[in-house]
Parts: C-alpha cells; structure tokens; sequence
C-alpha cells in the first residue's frame, strides 16, 4: 500500500536530528506517555494557550489557532507513540493531530509539523493499514 493511501503518513514525519530554522516553537512530548491528563498538561504547560481547557477539544482547538504564537512555526516531537497500542486515547490523539496538521497545510504549509521516531511510524502506517482493512 502507497504512502499516499494512508491518512497518518501524510500529516506525520520521521524525528530527525534535522536543524529547525530560528523562531521555530518547539512541543517535546516525552516518552512513556500513557495518560490523557498528563499529555494534556505537557501540552498547557508547553503550548503556553491562555485559554486551554484540558480535554481533546481545547488542544484541538489549539493546535488549530495557535494565534498567541504570532505566526511562529510550530514543530512537536515525540520522543514516542503515547499510550499503548490498542488504546482509544492513542487513537483520538493521532487524529486530533492529524485533523490539525490537514488544516495547516492548506491554510499556512509548514505552520505546524508533527515528528515521531521512524519505528513509529511503521506502527502509525500498520494502525492505518488495518483501519482501511475494516472499512
């Protein structure tokens, strides 16, 4: 199956030791993540969004505005997958992420991108392998 055929591999990219351009905002979610709550504050505390709300809507929300950032590129590396395979909470993250970075690349290419280590990405193109299987 093409790359092309699968909604994660368009809106994700592989970590690398890539240089970022000066004034680019950097997310870093750390690893071993595996509750909603504590990447939820990783996100109010890093993002620094004066109005989030703690819950899939507000950092949906978010990473839609990001207008605090004044125009700034926003890149968020995961130094992981969060939560574990199988879990629902993995499966609302991505496509919040997914949903946010489609935005962006109409409106503003390159306004926000979204890193996970390579190996994760195989997983995040198997997740999407087996969705388009059961459809």
């Amino acid at each position: 199956m093409s790359s092309e055929n699968l909604p994660y591999a368009r809106c994700f990219e592989p970590l690398s030791p890539v240089q970022l351009a000066v004034g680019v905002f950097i997310v870093t979610i750390p690893a071993r993540i595996s509750s909603k709550q504590t990447l939820l504050d990783i996100y109010s505390q890093q993002l620094g969004c004066p109005w989030f709300g703690h819950n899939w809507d507000a950092l949906a929300d978010a990473l839609n505005d990001l207008s605090w950032l004044h125009d700034r590129p926003v890149v968020i590396r995961h130094e992981d997958l969060p939560f574990g395979p199988g879990r629902r909470s993995r499966n609302v993250y991505l496509d919040v992420l997914a949903e946010a970075v489609s935005r962006w690349q109409v409106d503003d290419p390159g306004r926000l991108r979204v890193l996970f280590p390579e190996a994760d990405l195989a997983d995040l193109c198997d997740l999407a392998h087996r969705f388009d299987q059961s459809q």
